[in-house]
């Protein structure tokens, strides 16, 4: 598994359905990254035979609760060419960004499904925001699921 991670087992159901334990070092979240499962050795159940080849399969994870978001790292120190990651929302969901006086600073819009957005700091006008402390929301755009309520990025 890669990123990071590995199954603990693997359980052949029938010729259709494959189950993949995962380890106790992984838990999929949705973070914006798109995971790789690599096999060496593919079985043929209709010839009993094993195929020695690698094969890729990639998948996402995304989140159906935006309660369960968060920012990292946190907290952050941001530079010219580094990103924080919001992670763990919902598919179609908004990220607002607000200093801790309530000013609204950015919006950001999940819109690949891959559970996360890349962000690079800086506010709705492209300036690089200052150090402190800021609270952000997770808005879920589908209304079958309740918001994140608010939570912090501490910027150093």
């Amino acid at each position: 598994l890669h990123p990071f991670g590995s199954f603990s087992s693997v359980t052949i159901v029938d010729s259709t359905i494959i189950r993949l334990f995962f380890s106790d070092t992984f838990t999929p979240f949705a973070s914006g990254k798109t995971y790789f499962i690599s096999a060496k050795y593919i079985e043929n159940f209709n010839l009993s035979t094993q195929i020695d080849t690698s094969i890729k399969v990639a998948f996402i994870v995304s989140s159906e609760n935006a309660e369960n978001a968060y920012f990292y790292p946190n907290p952050f120190s941001f530079s010219s060419d580094s990103k924080g990651f919001f992670a763990n929302i919902p598919k179609d969901a908004i990220i607002e960004i607000y200093t801790i006086d309530g000013l609204l600073k950015n919006r950001l819009f999940e819109k690949n499904g891959n559970g996360g957005i890349e962000w690079d700091g800086r506010s709705s006008t492209n300036e690089i925001l200052t150090n402190g402390l800021y609270v952000f929301k997770v808005i879920s755009n589908t209304n079958q699921f309740p918001d994140s309520g608010i939570k912090k990025i501490l910027i150093k």
